[in-house]
């Protein structure tokens, strides 16, 4: 019975549930994300970053004549400096001077003139290897700015909690709205049921009106002027003789109520 006056008149909706999210799950499921996506961001940033390279060295190679022969000389010497070693260009040119020095000297021959070379460029392994790393960090900080705003890191694949969970709001939120809309249009009367009810209702009234004529209600043995209301979405009777008859057409009928039952 509540369903079917449901149908015709409708019901109160009832509002959803809101769930209540978790800064560290949602912390734990943006970690669980990340560690999920890892291998394939690191091939993806890899293959990017290759890419990226090579066409950074091949702009370089165009407009800088002779980078490549450059690049091959400087990391050349820095390795050597690195080792304690002196380069092998310097050291050429530190023997023919010393070559120079000896005959100048009128020791050439006699093996003293090897000695020039550290002499002359002052510099102990040590120190040539302390040399080595300051051009090595020069170095590596000059391609880092040719190179890195080109390439791609693999954080910023990564999902934060923060992220994670204004997602997740939205998402609650959306779901939220949803089902309240869902539950209010459930809760809207049938209107196949409602049209057909008001239906009923006007042929029903419009038969009394021709049977007892206007202001009198049929039902009344008396004849006398019955009472008649809307009430929301239905129709009502007062009879004249202090009695109630909802729907009725008066003593002798199961009035609207009948009908419909």
């Amino acid at each position: 019975m509540a369903g079917f006056l449901s149908s015709i008149f409708g019901s109160k909706p009832t509002v959803p549930n809101l769930p209540v999210l978790d800064l560290g799950t949602e912390q734990q499921k943006a970690i669980g994300a990340n560690k999920a996506a890892l291998p394939g961001a690191e091939a993806l940033v890899g293959q990017a970053n290759l890419f990226s390279q090579d066409q950074i060295t091949q702009m370089l190679k165009s407009v800088i004549p002779g980078f490549s022969g450059m690049t091959a000389t400087a990391t050349s010497n820095i390795a050597s400096m690195l080792k304690g070693e002196i380069p092998e260009d310097v050291s050429q040119a530190a023997m023919r001077a010393d070559a120079a020095k000896s005959l100048g000297g009128g020791y050439a021959g006699s093996g003293m003139h090897g000695d020039l070379v550290a002499r002359d460029l002052g510099l102990t392994s040590l120190q040539l290897t302390q040399q080595g790393l300051t051009s090595a960090e020069s170095w590596m900080s000059g391609m880092a700015k040719l190179y890195e705003p080109g390439m791609m890191n693999v954080s910023s694949m990564f999902i934060t909690p923060q992220q994670q969970a204004a997602f997740d709001t939205e998402q609650t939120q959306a779901q939220f709205q949803r089902s309240w809309m869902q539950s209010q249009i459930s809760a809207l009367p049938d209107p196949v049921m409602r049209g057909m009810f008001d239906s009923i209702n006007n042929l029903v009234f419009g038969a009394m009106g021709m049977m007892g004529g206007s202001g009198q209600n049929p039902g009344t043995s008396q004849g006398q002027p019955g009472q008649y209301a809307d009430v929301g979405t239905g129709m009502s009777w007062a009879a004249g003789d202090g009695s109630d008859d909802i729907f009725g057409l008066g003593g002798g009928g199961g009035g609207m109520m009948g009908l419909l039952m």
